[in-house]
């Protein structure tokens, strides 16, 4: 990529419903090292995560138990009113998740996108 000059952006998701504390731990290393490797070799790598929300209607708002999701929003005043509370101007500081998995709570998920957060301003800054 670097060759060319071609900007590579790496997206994932935290909070998928299979996913543990420890993935998403061992995702964040996982980041961190391809983002140290991209400073050593000069690339233009970014790294973007952002809060997965169910909106309503979708396939997954309908099943959320089948996919092992306690949805906190139930019904589309329910999605409304969490989008007014959040402020949105830079996600996912300040985005939060509507459900929480088997796994891990809606806090739980919340930080750990926040913690994500601090490795997609870096490699902004960097690339």
């Amino acid at each position: 990529m670097n060759k060319h000059k071609v900007p590579l952006r790496l997206f994932w998701d935290i909070g998928n419903p299979q996913e543990t504390g420890i993935d998403v731990l061992n995702n964040f290393l996982y980041a961190f090292k391809l983002f140290i490797k991209s400073l050593s070799s000069h690339n233009t790598t970014s790294f973007w995560t952002e809060p997965i929300i169910i909106t309503p209607g979708c396939p997954i708002h309908y099943y959320d138990h089948h996919f092992g999701i306690d949805l906190k929003t139930n019904s589309f005043a329910d999605y409304l009113n969490l989008s007014r509370t959040s402020k949105m101007l830079f996600p996912p500081i300040d985005v939060n998740v509507n459900y929480q998995t088997k796994y891990l709570s809606s806090f739980g998920i919340n930080i750990m996108n926040k913690v994500n957060s601090l490795i997609n301003i870096l490699s902004i800054i960097a690339s």
